[in-house]
């Protein structure tokens, strides 16, 4: 069962399957390169991006995303003029800094590689991150799937199935079986999610994670009212909030 916090996340728009998947993905391959020990050997990486990631790669971000990531980036805690910046520096071949720790040369034409007509069988949005050594000798590779809500699925996590964790008190599947349980023990929707939030956290833990959560939502509202422009990823699509407010 899912958490309010598995729906609801902090992390780099627009989308969490073409910008928060991908950056993890990329920030969990560096750490494997670097749990591995082969960090110090690495002398270049590859990304390969398929199907709908490849498809939109740029214009929803994924490229820089993933790049952020393998650089040591968060979703949730990213500054993201930073990364606009950082994305144009490794568009011009400067070189890939994993996880602070491991500077690599990089030149995007060549090692960022869009498939735009391939998908891969088991979900439509997946990328391919290999690390090699400087004379090119393979060293480690990881598929990675994009499959929503900012979660990533390897390979091997299809093949052994969903982990398998403790139950919250009031365990439902859709709207009836939620209202079911309100109605038998006499709460609103809020107290019933709030039992089982309170299952996994602290209930001082969850409202301060609620709050940050409204808090982000709050200030993007704002700050989209009030940013007159372009929107980012090239599709030169104006944006609309500020005339609407006005």
């Amino acid at each position: 069962m899912l958490s309010v916090f598995d729906l609801f996340k902090i992390g780099i728009g627009p989308s969490s399957s073409h910008t928060v998947g991908p950056m993890v993905a990329g920030k969990a391959f560096a750490g494997e390169l670097a749990v591995l020990g082969l960090l110090p050997l690495t002398g270049r990486v590859t990304v390969d991006l398929f199907g709908s990631l490849a498809l939109t790669g740029e214009g929803h971000g994924t490229t820089g995303a993933i790049l952020g990531g393998l650089e040591g980036e968060e979703p949730a805690t990213v500054d993201t003029a930073h990364l606009a910046r950082r994305t144009a520096e490794l568009k011009n071949n400067a070189d890939l800094n994993l996880i602070c720790a491991r500077h690599i040369p990089f030149m995007y034409e060549r090692d960022m590689r869009l498939h735009k007509g391939m998908f891969l069988p088991r979900h439509s949005n997946a990328m391919k991150l290999v690390a090699y050594t400087a004379d090119g000798t393979e060293l480690y590779s990881r598929v990675y799937y994009s499959i929503g809500g900012g979660f990533i699925r390897t390979d091997a996590d299809f093949e052994t199935g969903p982990e398998e964790y403790p139950a919250p008190p009031y365990v439902y599947e859709n709207a009836e079986e939620l209202f079911a349980h309100c109605e038998r023990e006499g709460k609103t929707v809020a107290q019933i999610v709030m039992v089982n939030e309170s299952f996994w956290h602290s209930e001082a833990e969850v409202r301060r994670r609620a709050q940050a959560v409204m808090d982000v939502m709050r200030d993007s509202v704002e700050r989209g009212c009030y940013t007159d422009g372009i929107l980012p990823g090239g599709y030169n699509v104006r944006r609309r909030a500020p005339n609407l407010l006005r």
